[in-house]
């Protein structure tokens, strides 16, 4: 069975479908079956194709090819997941951890060759991919033991470089997702380690499936102590960890906001890590959208952040970020985001990258149930993934309605080509990339904020969120993955809002018998309800919701009737 998703109710809407429908294909088509004797099965495509600019077709990297995995596999792709699951548990590097790059073909046949340093967000993603497939393949006890054998090389690397942290755990990072990505020095960066945490409690779940009581507590025992190095460390406040010579220097201000999650500690000088260093270019970082970490949550099958120790200050990094996005003029007027806020430097993979930037807001928008900003989040993606209006095209192009790596923004109004590039202009440290048409990370990132849109958490009871735009009225969902009672199935649903007859219509269908809530909406906060068995009302930031609860079988109907 294909999942599959679709929108009515407005333009977008409908350009959201093929979008949607398109970056699944584009995704699934980067995953080598063992046709192509020149690669491995399993080997995960970084590009979609060869071609002649920037072109990553024949490398497979650690953050692309773990958030893709993990994406196709919340689809439920099993067979396609497994073998590369498998593929990058032949690819350790130094046996115990991934590099930045798992594998690169070249030419001649052999073990993964690995490249550059280890980026630790991309060890986190690949975990959490190795977890997701587990899912997908039906939660077996066996595969959990096998998958734990596998990565408990990974986890005790984990392990070491906690236990010789100087800031209580947290790891060293050197990534795009820390701010240092060609640097000689590390930064302590809150994006990859939540991803590390996020990555150790689905590993722990995964262990007490095999039986491993052990390995279980262990991993609870690292979850607990890199959840209390995060909030210890990197929140904005007291600054508690800034060494006393350098406390005079670097605690008098902050630009972020206190209470908020700030990017992460130099480890020269134990300052904050506020100005990023990419080439010649020095430029702040303050407010990127990497500080919005709690979009692994998600990753666990979580249809919101973590209701725990860390909501308020997820709940203040998103206010915080969101504030500083609405001072750009592009993301008010089309939705578009920059990682940096509008900070950085201009039509550089930092500021541009649509699933860094556009992805992480929007998931973390959808996830927050704030409605206005989702609404204008996916009327950007909407706006990215079409070139079907680009009159001056200036770089590979195979598909209208696939992303690209990144974006020049100036461009979008002029009808040029709108991915970044300035072809250096004598411009020394400014790159020339106009984008890879179907990047990995930065199509499979947006295509999990569409995917969340569909609101399916598989919890000890089923809840459906479904999450649409103020402008959309109707999400179908067919044949999505659902677990329950040790049984794997496929659920299908269709929630249409008739605003002129002020009535939702909602059918559910499902292969396997189901206990489930439904929430409907989203409806004005003003708004309310006739209907009232098994029916009650929530309010989130800016609108209103109606859970329908109690529902059971393999089929349910009903309406919802506004008052």
């Amino acid at each position: 069975m294909k999942p599959a998703m679709r929108f009515g109710g407005c333009d977008f809407a409908g350009r959201m479908n093929t979008i949607y429908a398109e970056t699944v294909n584009d995704l699934i088509s980067k995953v080598e079956t063992g046709k192509d004797p020149n690669y491995k099965k399993g080997f995960l495509h970084t590009s979609t194709v060869p071609h002649n600019f920037t072109s990553y077709y024949n490398e497979m990297w650690s953050r692309d090819s773990g958030r893709g995995l993990i994406e196709i596999a919340r689809l439920g792709f099993s067979e396609l997941v497994m073998p590369v699951a498998r593929y990058m548990l032949t690819a350790l590097n130094d046996a115990d951890h991934w590099g930045r790059i798992i594998d690169r073909y070249t030419g001649k046949p052999g073990k993964p060759t690995q490249l550059g340093d280890y980026e630790t967000d991309g060890n986190a993603l690949v975990l959490l991919g190795i977890y997701n497939t587990w899912l997908a393949a039906g939660r077996e006890p066996a595969l959990a033991k096998e998958f734990m054998e596998g990565v408990m090389p990974v986890v005790d690397w984990i392990d070491r470089m906690m236990k010789t942290s100087p800031y209580g755990g947290l790891l060293p990072c050197k990534s795009e997702l820390s701010g240092n990505p060609n640097t000689p020095y590390v930064v302590y960066a809150v994006y990859p380690n939540y991803g590390i945490k996020t990555a150790l409690a689905a590993l722990k779940t995964m262990a007490e499936a095999a039986g491993d009581k052990e390995t279980a507590q262990k991993l609870a025992e690292m979850h607990g102590k890199l959840s209390k190095a995060l909030t210890d460390n990197l929140v904005e406040g007291e600054r508690s960890w800034t060494p006393e010579k350098t406390k005079a220097a670097f605690s008098r201000y902050s630009p972020v906001r206190e209470g908020c999650w700030i990017n992460g500690i130099d480890s020269r000088d134990g300052s904050e890590y506020n100005y990023a260093d990419w080439d010649s270019i020095h430029f702040p970082i303050n407010a990127w959208t990497r500080q919005l970490p709690f979009i692994f949550d998600s990753d666990l099958g979580l249809c919101s952040p973590e209701q725990g120790g860390l909501k308020e200050v997820n709940n203040n990094s998103y206010e915080y970020i969101l504030e500083q996005m609405c001072k750009g003029t592009y993301f008010r007027k089309y939705g578009f985001v920059s990682n940096t806020c509008w900070e950085g430097m201009r039509g550089r993979h930092d500021d541009t990258m649509t699933g860094y930037g556009q992805g992480f807001m929007t998931q973390a928008a959808i996830l927050m149930d704030d409605v206005n900003a989702y609404t204008k989040l996916l009327e950007g993606i909407a706006r990215l993934a079409y070139d079907g209006d680009v009159m001056q095209p200036t770089s590979h192009e195979m598909n209208p309605w696939i992303l690209h790596e990144c974006f020049d923004y100036d461009a979008y109004e002029n009808a040029q080509d709108h991915t970044a590039g300035f072809h250096n202009n004598g411009r020394f440290g400014v790159m020339e990339n106009p984008g890879d048409e179907g990047n990995l990370v930065q199509e499979a990132e947006p295509l999990k904020a569409m995917t969340l849109m569909s609101g399916i958490e598989n919890g000890a009871k089923l809840r459906i969120l479904p999450r649409i735009p103020w402008t959309y009225d109707t999400i179908e969902v067919r044949d999505f993955p659902v677990f329950q009672n040790g049984q794997s199935g496929r659920i299908s649903y269709r929630m249409e809002h008739e605003r002129w007859l002020r009535k939702v219509r909602v059918n559910v269908e499902s292969t396997i018998p189901l206990e489930f809530d439904f929430r409907v909406g989203p409806f004005p906060q003003v708004c309310d309800f006739t209907d009232t068995a098994d029916c009650r009302k929530e309010f989130t930031k800016n609108a209103s919701w109606i859970w329908k609860t109690g529902l059971s079988g393999k089929s349910a109907e009903f309406d919802i009737n506004l008052s």
